[in-house]
């Protein structure tokens, strides 16, 4: 059976998408695309109802294409049983099982748990879920609700996996997690002994996102004395007002998130971030926002994922008062986007005239493109370079996101 993989939501689910695929392969399944495929696995989001729409959505259309359709992920397990009834043609499986119809079993449906050791063939760069799950209470939020509690994994088995990852030609793995920094809490590690295993390997590594109150100076010293760290911090800030911050359930300021943004740059003077921010939570007034776009100004992210607060069913914050009207989220979260396409812009600049590594991701025709270590978008023109490959370029202009360089 020729089967085809449709993941939504974060690198988690990226990474869980992964692990189905290589199962399903190794049980005779042909991996194909959308197109040609007979099965297509939905992995599912329901972080935003924009998230849970779209995976709904896609599912429909590929039922009606006469596909057949497996549902896994988060909405999955916040809405299993209404599923059923709304999708009764695609069939159902919880997250850490995957349900297999194995080609020559005369349709025998058994379930088999998925194995944490994949390959991400043709991939240059690869994601190790280190930590599922999450301890936090963010009042908005549903991932505590669908992943459980926060949970790690062996860190033998973690680095099994990263190793075998070098020993498959991969030259840059990403460390994901649901919470990332709270690795180890336990299973008597931390995240800064994996950190400090894992760059020791040999393969440049960098981090999905932490939590400002997981940067520590400990771990920054680690990082700091491995050339295999990837100085590129993705910290969810979510709201520049205090006042929300604290509604959100969030634990920090926004003097902590400075605090650590500072410290950061202490260890690493070049190095870039990127977040999250969530515009019109319940009862954000204009002044709460407008703290939002200054604490943007003062960071310069290279990026921001600019998400309009969604009413998630079971979260507190569906109960507050003051819910603001959509049209008013519209707004503010193009405005924010705005902003944070010329603050980009301003990041990239400082880059301009420095050398970087840029580990080479796509080629078209003449011209090669990729990241460097702090994830700076680069494209350059291609001389006989290949897929996967570390080139040493200059920057020496921006053209829309992408930086231009040439070879040194």
């Amino acid at each position: 059976m020729k089967v085809s993989f449709l993941p939504f939501g974060c690198k988690v689910n990226q990474y869980d998408t992964q692990l189905l695929r290589e199962t399903l392969a190794q049980r005779g399944f042909h991996l194909a695309g959308l197109e040609e495929a007979e099965l297509v696995v939905v992995n599912t989001c329901c972080v935003t109802r924009k998230a849970e729409k779209e995976s709904l959505s896609a599912a429909r259309r590929l039922l009606q294409r006469g596909k057949r359709v497996w549902l896994t992920g988060c909405l999955v397990r916040q809405e299993k049983e209404s599923l059923q009834k709304r999708l009764p043609e695609a069939a159902i499986y919880e997250r850490d099982f995957i349900l297999l119809f194995a080609p020559g079993l005369n349709g025998k449906i058994f379930l088999e748990k998925v194995k944490n050791i994949s390959y991400f063939a043709n991939h240059v760069r690869a994601f190790v879920k280190v930590q599922e799950g999450c301890n936090n209470r963010c009042t908005y939020c549903l991932v505590p609700y669908v992943r459980g509690q926060s949970r790690s994994r062996q860190t033998s088995e973690i680095l099994e996996e990263i190793k075998t990852l070098v020993a498959n030609g991969y030259r840059e793995i990403v460390l994901c997690g649901v919470d990332l920094g709270d690795y180890g809490r336990d299973n008597g590690s931390n995240f800064c002994q994996l950190a400090k295993q894992v760059l020791e390997i040999g393969i440049r590594v960098r981090f999905s996102s932490l939590e400002i109150f997981h940067i520590s100076r400990r771990l920054l010293e680690v990082l700091k004395k491995s050339e295999n760290f990837c100085p590129h911090f993705h910290l969810p800030l979510q709201s520049g007002s205090d006042r929300i911050l604290r509604l959100m359930g969030r634990r920090y300021t926004t003097s902590d998130y400075l605090t650590a943004v500072h410290l950061t740059r202490e260890y690493f003077p070049q190095v870039t971030f990127t977040t999250d921010c969530l515009v019109g939570f319940p009862g954000e007034k204009e002044e709460d926002f407008h703290l939002t776009e200054q604490i943007v100004k003062k960071v310069g992210f290279l990026k921001i994922h600019v998400f309009p607060y969604s009413r998630r069913p079971g979260t507190p914050a569906a109960m507050f008062p003051e819910q603001l009207p959509q049209t008013l989220i519209r707004e503010r979260r193009r405005r924010l986007h705005n902003l944070a396409t010329g603050v980009a812009t301003k990041e990239k600049e400082k880059f301009l005239g420095t050398e970087q590594t840029v580990l080479v991701e796509k080629i078209t025709g003449e011209t090669a493109f990729g990241h460097t270590p702090g994830y700076l978008p680069v494209c350059f023109p291609n001389q006989g370079h290949q897929v996967n490959e570390l080139v040493r370029v200059r920057l020496t202009g921006l053209s829309g996101d992408w930086l231009e360089g040439v070879l040194v």
